[in-house]
């Protein structure tokens, strides 16, 4: 850095982990040579798969993509894109930024509504996860912003599916338990008939 600053030479630092939109060997040079070399590699797949003449047949592959990907019109077209050369700070960031929604002048936001109880719906013993799962997944969303008593009943339900029953310590709280919850008497150990 010395160096260059020394010869008047400005170094550009490009930011990490935006190489997808500021560093102009990923913008313009990357993609091409990607692609040809998926074509060169299209044109080896009827050939005996032996690994010798396969990494000189990838190699051969590669070479022929990177001759076409790294032409000059690429590389110019990479630093443009990337903002780079000619300095244009606006032209990375116009492919993150999209365009501004326009709101009417008199729509104001508004509140959303905070779901109902569906006194109707169908509860029952569910047959399978996936009905375990769709059950909690209403419980959840229908017993928002209902009073505590509701509440410990929805914790209860969501935490009775699990064997042992380990209670966390919220549901404790509120059903005015204390401790973990386990089945008093392990099952009987299988024995072997003779």
């Amino acid at each position: 850095m010395y160096t260059a600053s020394k010869a008047r030479t400005y170094l550009i630092f490009l930011p990490p982990h935006s190489s997808h939109i500021t560093q102009p060997l990923n913008v313009g040079v990357f993609s091409p040579l990607k692609e040809y070399y998926h074509q060169q590699l299209a044109s080896f797949v009827n050939f005996q798969a032996t690994a010798p003449h396969q990494k000189q047949r990838f190699i051969r592959a590669y070479k022929e993509a990177s001759k076409k990907a790294f032409s000059q019109s690429n590389v110019r077209a990479g630093f443009r894109a990337a903002g780079t050369i000619p300095t244009n700070v606006d032209r990375p960031l116009a492919s993150i930024i999209k365009p501004a929604e326009h709101r009417e002048v008199n729509e104001l936001p508004t509140t959303p509504k905070k779901p109902r109880i569906d006194g109707n719906k169908d509860w029952r013993t569910p047959r399978d996860s996936k009905e375990v799962r769709d059950q909690a997944f209403a419980a959840r969303t229908q017993l928002a912003g209902v009073d505590r008593e509701v509440r410990t009943s929805r914790c209860l339900f969501l935490v009775a599916p699990t064997v042992p029953v380990q209670w966390s310590a919220a549901c404790r709280t509120q059903a005015g338990l204390r401790g973990v919850f386990l089945p008093s008497k392990r099952p009987p150990a299988p024995t072997l008939r003779e």
